[in-house]
């Protein structure tokens, strides 16, 4: 399988993750709140840090891999919104870095707004590389009203309010807000990337110890659990000494003319603070790009990673260990199946999906000019796979996740806007298709990865529109896979340790 670069289309996810997780911690510094705040940016809130509980502004130098990345900032006002008054949370986060040998600069604005009852209305804009996307949302009573726009295309959703309290602010909405320590809770919140509800456990693990700067600090220890990832908070007192999160990211309470300076010139690259090199047996020499079939036993920090049983996949937990096993479904061309009979077979996966705007006029007369006469389901999946391969061009420089009419219009992105538009089109045609991220090798190493599983009529059948062969690849592991939402929730494993088993 000759994909390319395979290297340069490291799943955005990641760099989503770490730019709006960065944000949230912009947003979640040096609050005092006495009620919990609702919504945050991204995966698993990296946190905020409290320098005292009477101040209001503050700033926090972003770190990883050795080098500063960028810094975030958060102020706090009182105002009027809808003639209610409410307190004002604003942030800005600002992150210079390089993603495989592409300069990446991402600025991300918020601001929120809360009354004395809760949240009334949150705004975030993340910009780079002349991308943008805005979303607001308004909480009215048992639901939440999203406006998305994303580089001109504008989306609506309406969330129902989970079933546990959401806050934007776990650490001093929860654990600075008068909660008893060692009191662990469940909270949501939103994020705001995939415009879904994330369900975070607050865990108190008690009194620690931690080495900064040389000189080692008694700490008292806080776990932000996300399904895709771990975040520790390190306090004392009432002030965060440190925070670390995925990709050795570290955060650090700094002055303003620290924080705003130092960076911007980092030769570290964003890709290889997620590289997996996997252990194979004494003299193995698998050729990964060929791969039949492939067995391993993945491990972590916080244990066996939950990793999806799926079409071709296997995954079962053994101890602190998930053992994955791939053996991926033959792509069988003719599969003597219809569109349509596919279609009505699996018609919730033909619908429209946030970002994947398959019901739009321009997207099914593009899907009727690529597929053609073709009626049979893995001929159009085909052609329709060759045609986004053919027509974009590798470019990680886009730190913002996109809507298929802007990766249409480009042409250029990463493997996560090569899937997003693989997924409108198939969609469009009338064929079923998900959204799948996950890992996959390349030169012997482990990257993040996306692609698309479409349905042939018997079975989801893997669909890599970064490669031009149409047989998916052992090397392909997935993590999350459905829909936008549920694909890009993906898991991020926290030091992980890959062992090959067996392979062929």
């Amino acid at each position: 399988m000759e994909c390319t670069g395979y290297f340069e289309y490291l799943h955005d996810v990641e760099i989503l993750r770490a730019i709006e997780t960065m944000n949230s911690i912009g947003i979640q510094q040096w609050k005092t709140v006495p009620f919990l705040r609702k919504m945050t940016l991204g995966l698993a809130l990296f946190g905020l840090s409290v320098l005292a509980r009477a101040q209001t502004s503050g700033y926090l130098g972003i770190y990883a891999l050795g080098s500063k990345l960028g810094y975030s900032s958060y102020q706090e006002t009182h105002t009027i919104l809808h003639n209610t008054p409410v307190k004002e949370t604003m942030s800005y986060t600002l992150i210079k870095a390089n993603m495989m040998g592409t300069s990446l600069n991402v600025k991300v604005d918020g601001k929120s707004f809360y009354s004395a009852t809760g949240p009334v209305e949150i705004d975030y804009v993340t910009s780079s590389n002349g991308r943008d996307q805005d979303i607001t949302a308004e909480f009215k009573g048992k639901k939440v009203f999203l406006a998305i726009n994303n580089s001109g295309t504008v989306s609506h959703l309406t969330l129902p309010m989970p079933p546990g309290p959401v806050t934007d602010d776990p650490l001093s909405g929860v654990v600075l807000s008068g909660v008893k320590k060692n009191s662990d809770r469940v909270v949501y919140v939103l994020d705001p990337t995939t415009a879904s509800f994330i369900k975070t456990k607050v865990q108190f693990k008690g009194e620690t110890s931690l080495t900064i700067n040389g000189k080692k600090e008694s700490a008292y220890l806080v776990q932000f659990v996300d399904p895709r990832a771990t975040e520790y908070v390190y306090l004392k007192g009432n002030k965060v000494l440190e925070i670390l999160g995925p990709m050795g990211m570290t955060m650090i309470p700094e002055p303003k003319d620290v924080a705003t300076k130092g960076f911007g010139d980092s030769k570290v690259d964003l890709a290889f603070g997620s590289r997996i090199v996997p252990k194979v047996p004494d003299g193995a020499k698998p050729n990964w790009e060929f791969l039949s079939h492939l067995k391993v036993e993945i491990s972590t920090a916080a244990g066996a990673p939950k990793i999806p049983t799926l079409p071709g996949q296997t995954a079962r937990i053994e101890g602190d260990k998930t053992v994955v096993s791939i053996d991926p479904i033959p792509f069988e061309s003719p599969a003597g199946v219809t569109i349509a009979e596919a279609g009505k077979l699996k018609p919730q996966w033909i619908q429209p999906d946030l970002d994947v705007p398959s019901n739009e006029v321009r997207f099914k007369k593009l899907a009727q000019s690529i597929v053609g006469p073709t009626t049979d389901v893995a001929e159009a999946a085909r052609k329709i796979q060759k045609w986004v391969f053919s027509i974009m061009t590798p470019d990680a420089s886009i730190g913002v996740l996109r809507n298929a009419n802007d990766v249409l219009a480009s042409k250029r992105g990463v493997c996560r806007d090569y899937a997003i538009l693989c997924a409108t089109i198939c969609r469009a045609s009338g064929i079923p298709a998900k959204l799948v991220t996950g890992l996959v090798d390349w030169d012997g190493d482990y990257y993040y990865h996306a692609w698309v599983l479409y349905y042939n009529g018997k079975n989801w059948v893997g669909l890599d529109s970064t490669c031009p062969d149409r047989q998916m690849c052992a090397s392909h592991i997935a993590l999350a896979y459905g829909s936008l939402a549920k694909a890009f929730q993906t898991i991020f494993l926290q030091n992980p340790t890959m062992t090959v088993v067996s392979y062929k």
